[in-house]
């Protein structure tokens, strides 16, 4: 099948061919049995593309679909605030647990250190030069 034909072939399904156009292809379609195949195949196509396409929406759909995204927001900025003033409570009840052990460390008379404010132990020059011994060993 020739190339020339089917570009002719598809440009019918358009309406854009001339009276000669139009001619020569009713002579292709006559004489080649693949060309008369290749537009039954289109023409299928075509139809069932055609058939898809008659779906319509219901009335005030662009209304109900921006109302809807507007919504979703809405409840997506809910969500965020609620997270936000949660934590907000857990950072504060954090701080004023370690106001309070700071200030307790102060009224027993001890001077406060890493590991009374947050339970870690104090490490000393000495420790890390003994631990970097032992890593060269």
């Amino acid at each position: 099948m020739k190339s020339d034909w089917l570009n002719l072939l598809l440009r019918s399904f358009d309406g854009d061919l001339s009276q000669n156009e139009r001619a020569e292809l009713e002579t292709a379609l006559q004489n080649s049995p693949e060309l008369r195949e290749e537009k039954k195949s289109l023409e299928a196509v075509r139809g069932m593309i055609a058939s898809g396409a008659v779906r319509k929406f219901k009335p005030f759909f662009a209304a109900r679909l921006m109302q809807r995204i507007q919504s979703e927001t809405a409840q997506r900025e809910d969500f965020f605030e609620s997270l936000i003033w949660m934590f907000r409570r857990i950072a504060l009840a954090g701080a004023l647990t370690v106001i309070l052990l700071f200030a307790s460390a102060l009224l027993t008379g001890r001077a406060p250190s890493l590991s009374t404010l947050f339970g870690m132990p104090q490490v000393t020059i000495e420790d890390t030069l003994q631990l970097d011994t032992q890593l060269e060993e």
